[in-house]
């Protein structure tokens, strides 16, 4: 009889290191991704941590995109487990005051003047660095969610093995508490930059893979969903 394991999926990190930039892989079959990582074993039960996004500006459909992927994880029996999305205003210091790096679009460039007054609110912030309004964006909860979900499977339900998806490296103190207590994790890492986050996983977890663009490619769901009850979920055409 083969080991039965869960699989925990940071979807924050997946999307930030893996999916953002490829939108047409993020119709992903997260049944078929999971269970091509441990071949060797059969899938149990898979847990989504996400948080449901806001509307960024004036006719976002992100919102839309979203509601329509975790109706297809559900209808699969995934278990999506929500965190809360922060849209927040904040006052963040600039990476630099060059005219063309600052702002997308690009600003004028006015004959060189848009640049001079750059400069001198550059010059009038030091030593400090200039700072801008900004919305900020980011998701809270998802990581504490994770953590307690793994750990209670572990130490509650005597689970045996698991599969956790994340680039994080918060999760390296439950990482480890489960491979002390016996637990075979294997953590598929999606792109980082910082190869120390990879570095701290790669120790406490029984085996490390960072994650391949061709393994998306393989995981994809039919354009079409057709769900337990005869409904159909379209894939968004932004994600064609």
């Amino acid at each position: 009889m083969k080991l039965i394991f869960n699989a925990y999926i940071d979807g924050f990190s997946l999307y930030k290191g893996s999916l953002e930039s490829r939108p047409n892989f993020k119709w992903l079959n997260l049944l078929k991704f999971c269970t091509d990582r441990r071949p060797d074993m059969e899938l149990g039960q898979i847990y989504y941590f996400t948080a449901p996004v806001k509307s960024r500006f004036p006719g976002d459909t992100g919102m839309n995109r979203q509601d329509a992927y975790i109706r297809v994880l559900r209808d699969q029996g995934v278990k999506v487990i929500p965190g809360q999305f922060r849209k927040d205003v904040d006052w963040l210091r600039v990476a630099t005051t060059t005219r063309s790096s600052v702002l997308s679009p690009t600003l004028p460039n006015h004959l060189g003047l848009t640049q001079m007054a750059l400069n001198q609110i550059s010059k009038r912030a030091i030593p400090d660095f200039p700072r801008a309004k900004v919305w900020k964006f980011g998701e809270k909860g998802s990581d504490v969610n994770l953590a307690s979900h793994l750990l209670f499977d572990v130490l509650k339900e005597n689970l045996k093995a698991a599969l956790v998806i994340t680039a994080d490296s918060d999760f390296v103190t439950p990482i480890r508490m489960a491979t002390q207590v016996g637990t075979d994790v294997k953590v598929v890492v999606p792109k980082v930059h910082d190869s120390a986050k990879a570095d701290g996983l790669r120790k406490v977890a029984t085996h490390l893979e960072e994650l391949h663009v061709g393994w998306l490619a393989d995981s994809q769901l039919p354009r079409s969903y057709i769900t337990s009850k005869g409904g159909n979920i379209t894939r968004p055409h932004t994600w064609a």
